[in-house]
């Protein structure tokens, strides 16, 4: 039979998990999005700002599977979340270039 309380315990801690990642993932968006309004390149109440909610799920989610792969404690994955969000998908994009370069130096491919 099915331990229903360890289904639970196990429940809630993926739960909290996500939800801290979301949280995370959302401030650091925010703080680019002030970022932004401070610049003066956008304003604060505007479509832009509901724009960064994906961009916040999407971030959260890659930065919490490379905290996981890198093995982050609680707080430092929390911070590396919202810093990796704070950052976006041009950090993403330069990794990727950064991958594709050692490549191609490597082993000569995709020239």
């Amino acid at each position: 039979m099915v331990d229903v309380v360890a289904w639970f315990v196990a429940l809630n801690a993926a739960m909290k998990g996500f939800l801290l990642t979301l949280f995370a993932s959302t401030i650091g968006r925010l703080m680019f999005h002030v970022r932004e309004v401070q610049a003066g390149r956008r304003k604060f109440w505007s479509w832009q700002l509901l724009y960064e909610w994906p961009t916040a799920i999407g971030m959260g989610m890659i930065a919490d599977g490379a905290a996981e792969f890198l093995g982050l404690t609680d707080g430092q994955r929390t911070a590396f979340v919202a810093s990796v969000a704070f950052l976006g998908p041009p950090l993403i994009q330069e990794i990727f270039n950064i991958a594709r370069d050692v490549v191609r130096t490597k082993f000569g491919a995709g020239r």
